[in-house]
């Protein structure tokens, strides 16, 4: 069984993540499992590339590199390697199944294929771009994915029931995928704690929030703003700590200075080998985010034991049961209510007792070859 996957835009957050998961899992997978033949399509990205070399999966597996440059015209080099590249691909090293990680099946291949769904803008009636390009950009992009989901008729792993039983209003083909960040990158060795550990001894005394996410129109950042104010007015011991790049911080700076910039630390963009040691050192999660699949942050928060805020909303209900610190996205009081009720909590960690055992890296690409062996019966 020759078996392709396509994880051209697996390049960045969340995305990468999941990236470097499903190497690690292939290669856990091959050292049990020889019928498989896979080819792998990653983009040039440093991290992406040397977990593939310590894996040596350059040796035991079909590895094509590409450039998947970070720029305005984008979309436009997805639509070539998705729908132009990745069929051309699975004829020269004659594939038998196709595995797309991102949103889309590929439209000019006739083989069976398996898609990662984790947009949920494009299965809503809402457009969350402010600007007259992206607004039209989405539009395109949304009516791509209806014409993949109707003319291939691909199979679709999700990774919440919540997307599940939205995504079955299209679609019968939707099986469940969850995730967990890789064992061997979420991790917080002993040189990097110290490094974080000593960068945060000048906040000793604040209640430390953290937001890892970058900047996006769904991440709703405008609520820092508003929390800032709120901190800033009460006189609260509280710092909030961002990861964005410096030119999106920037441009939060630029709307919103005077309220910021007391209140806020920008930390950058952090390697996903270092993220945990920050888990480590802060004191709550607050993640916004008002259209998810899943959610990272959400995962990260639980396995480290940290108190989570986020939106009154199924997915993350779903995720967090009766663990998670609800507010009402409409009433930005609301948030203040349920930073006043954390404050006045004395511990800080959560036991959440949740089972994710099987939602090892190993057992995501077993779910994935079964998936193509059942429509080989």
């Amino acid at each position: 069984m020759k078996i392709l996957i396509n994880m051209i835009s697996l390049f960045q957050g969340g995305p990468k993540t999941v990236a470097l998961g499903y190497l690690e899992g292939i290669s856990e997978f091959i050292k049990e499992n020889k019928e498989v033949e896979f080819t792998i399509i990653i983009p040039t990205v440093d991290e992406i590339i040397n977990k593939a070399k310590k894996l040596d999966l350059y040796n035991k597996c079909n590895i094509i590199t590409v450039e998947y440059p970070n720029v305005e015209l984008r979309f436009t080099y997805k639509l070539f390697y998705d729908h132009i590249y990745t069929p051309w691909i699975s004829h020269k090293y004659k594939i038998d199944y196709i595995f797309m990680t991102a949103n889309f099946a590929s439209l000019f291949t006739r083989k069976k294929q398996i898609v990662l769904f984790h947009n949920l803008h494009y299965i809503e009636n809402i457009n969350p771009f402010e600007s007259l390009k992206q607004k039209l950009k989405f539009i395109l992009e949304k009516k791509l994915f209806f014409l993949t989901l109707k003319s291939k008729d691909p199979i679709y792993l999700v990774q919440t029931k919540f997307i599940k039983d939205k995504l079955s209003k299209h679609t019968k083909k939707i099986f469940l995928h969850r995730m967990i960040p890789p064992d061997n990158e979420f991790r917080c060795d002993e040189k990097n704690y110290k490094k974080v550990s000593e960068e945060f001894l000048k906040y000793a005394g604040y209640l430390k929030m953290f937001l890892p996410a970058k900047f996006h129109p769904n991440k709703n950042f405008w609520i820092i703003s508003e929390l800032a104010k709120y901190i800033k007015e009460n006189n609260l011991s509280i710092k909030i700590f961002l990861t964005l790049k410096e030119n999106e911080y920037k441009h939060l700076l630029n709307d919103h200075l005077e309220r910021l910039k007391d209140t806020v630390v920008n930390l950058g963009e952090i390697s996903y080998h270092e993220i945990r040691c920050y888990y480590e050192n802060i004191d709550i999660v607050i993640f916004p985010s008002s259209s998810e699949s899943y959610g990272f942050p959400i995962i990260e928060s639980i396995l480290t034991g940290k108190k989570i805020i986020v939106p009154d909303m199924p997915i993350y209900k779903e995720l967090l049961k009766d663990k998670g610190y609800y507010f009402n996205l409409r009433n930005i009081a609301s948030l203040f209510e349920t930073i006043q009720k954390i404050i006045l909590e004395r511990d800080n960690k959560i036991n959440y007792n949740l089972d994710y055992e099987n939602c090892k890296w190993k057992n995501k690409i077993y779910e994935i070859v079964n998936l193509f062996k059942s429509g080989e019966k």
